[in-house]
């Protein structure tokens, strides 16, 4: 999260988003390809009962719908017996494009009652109806997405910052358990 002190920074930074560097760190089901360019459209997923539910396309389809560009450089960092750690670097900023992109190229997310494993998780959540093992399928309780770095140039000073954030606790533990 990126906030502003006042109006006129929160519009210089806004001018920036298309160039700002994001960097996340998610820990995914399967073992992960070594470098995955994911370039092509977000948009709604048919096959989903769930109406915000979106997913990525290498093309457009022929629908009709509503699909938005979408391009997420994945590098695999370290691999487990059923998971993987991967750096994701989105080059445009959409909503839900690195869960939806890991979801549909078949890694979702530990953790992600939308984009995980099952999407029944989500409405079993809503309903507060998760069980033990369910939780124990998702192996997190939370999704395992970690905003990393962000890199982007102060709106008054113009000086490049680039910040880091080490993982949470949770997150690391996770890393350790499973990669």
């Amino acid at each position: 999260l990126l906030a502003a002190k006042n109006a006129a920074a929160a519009a210089q930074l806004s001018r920036q988003l298309p160039q700002m560097r994001k960097r996340y760190l998610a820990l995914v089901f399967g073992r992960f390809p070594e470098r995955l360019e994911a370039t092509g459209f977000l948009g709604h997923d048919p096959a989903s009962p769930i109406r915000k539910k979106q997913r990525f396309y290498a093309e457009p389809p022929a629908d009709g719908g509503k699909y938005q560009p979408a391009a997420t450089l994945f590098t695999a960092l370290r691999h487990g017996a059923e998971v993987s750690l991967i750096q994701a670097e989105p080059r445009t900023g959409r909503l839900h494009q690195i869960r939806a992109s890991c979801q549909s190229l078949g890694y979702p997310l530990l953790g992600d009652k939308l984009y995980g494993p099952d999407e029944r998780f989500y409405l079993k959540i809503k309903g507060d109806q998760l069980t033990p093992n369910d939780y124990e399928r998702l192996k997190m309780s939370r999704q395992a997405l970690h905003a990393a770095a962000l890199s982007f140039f102060h709106p008054h000073t113009g000086c490049r910052l680039d910040l880091a954030a080490p993982p949470p606790a949770d997150f690391t533990e996770a890393m350790r358990r499973y990669c």
